[in-house]
């Protein structure tokens, strides 16, 4: 279980130039007890362009890296990318091919990554390719059975941040039963308020209690995102620090066993200064990557959750109407 502050890797070439000990450095001045590291896409552990020379690609780079953190006592997950199906070129057109056949090979390997790096938590980062019909559910049920090949591991779905309404064609009810934890990407693109992490943050609580009541992780954005203006002119946007803030203190509020960004790597000097200076108590039963002791585990009813954020939000002037 991500419990506790963390942070997701996604190149580890680009985090501190893919040097263990200067990684190692970095997540313990971030105060970070857990970090996230991208290790397959579908069953590929190489996915960089060819340009890349292999000594800088994760899988090269995964094994030292993954040491130095585990001797420094942070706590190390891997995540990847599910297709659930296989993309193919026909008539110089870019097409999908759905497979329950290759979702659940894709769920073996990651139990290969796992058992190679003794890693015991996994994020499945599924997203567009299972809302392509047909047999969305059924992709999910199969890519769930290969993940629980390898049964001693943790399993997290980070997805999309309001499935239920956003994406009601999205199968997270059929990746459900096979999930230990949810760590929903809650990025509050283009959203300037101060407070749309938070406010996001307690929709994305809610509609992932309902699908099923697990421990929650939610995921911030600190990666640059791309858009058009009016003009058509490129620009981009970042999450402000304040709003990194604010989100944080909801996770609190709503009972999440921890919060975490998207990615290191990316993040600008201003959110890397936010989130270290974010503190988080552990609520489980061992000591933190700092050495301070763990509490027993607290959980609270989903009722209980919502109604926390919109009392910390009530004095800030904000509503949260429901959908």
């Amino acid at each position: 279980m991500l419990d506790g502050k963390g942070g997701m890797v996604w190149k580890l070439r680009d985090w501190q130039g893919g040097d263990p000990q200067a990684q190692v450095e970095h997540a313990l001045a971030l105060g970070l007890v857990w970090v996230s590291i991208k290790m397959l896409d579908g069953t590929d552990e190489e996915w960089d362009p060819l340009w890349v020379p292999q000594e800088k690609r994760n899988n090269a780079l995964a094994a030292e890296a993954i040491a130095a953190l585990k001797e420094a006592g942070l706590r190390v997950a891997g995540w990847g990318w599910t297709y659930g199906g296989a993309y193919f070129l026909k008539a110089a057109r870019l097409g999908f091919r759905p497979s329950a056949d290759r979702a659940q090979r894709e769920g073996f390997k990651v139990g290969e990554i796992m058992e190679r790096y003794a890693l015991q938590e996994w994020q499945v980062d599924a997203e567009r390719e299972y809302r392509r019909r047909p047999d969305q559910a059924r992709r999910a049920d199969a890519h769930g059975r290969g993940l629980k090949s390898t049964p001693a591991v943790g399993h997290s779905l980070c997805s999309y941040r309001f499935p239920l309404t956003q994406q009601p064609d999205f199968p997270v009810r059929s990746f459900a039963p096979y999930m230990e934890h949810w760590s929903p990407q809650v990025y509050w693109l283009l959203d300037n308020r101060p407070l749309a992490g938070a406010l996001q943050l307690q929709e994305a609580v809610r509609q992932y209690s309902l699908v099923r009541d697990l421990p929650i992780t939610p995921i911030a954005p600190t990666y640059p995102h791309a858009y058009r203006d009016g003009a058509g002119k490129t620009r981009m946007w970042t999450a402000k620090p304040g709003q990194l803030a604010a989100f944080f203190a909801a996770a609190k509020e709503t009972g999440c066993v921890g919060a975490g960004i998207w990615n290191i790597e990316q993040a600008t000097a201003g959110q890397l200064e936010e989130w270290a200076g974010q503190e988080w108590e552990l609520r489980r039963g061992k000591a933190s990557a700092r050495g301070a002791t763990a509490l027993a585990p607290r959980r609270r009813p989903i009722g209980d959750r919502v109604t926390a954020i919109e009392e910390w939000l009530k004095p800030r002037g904000y509503q949260t109407p429901r959908e």
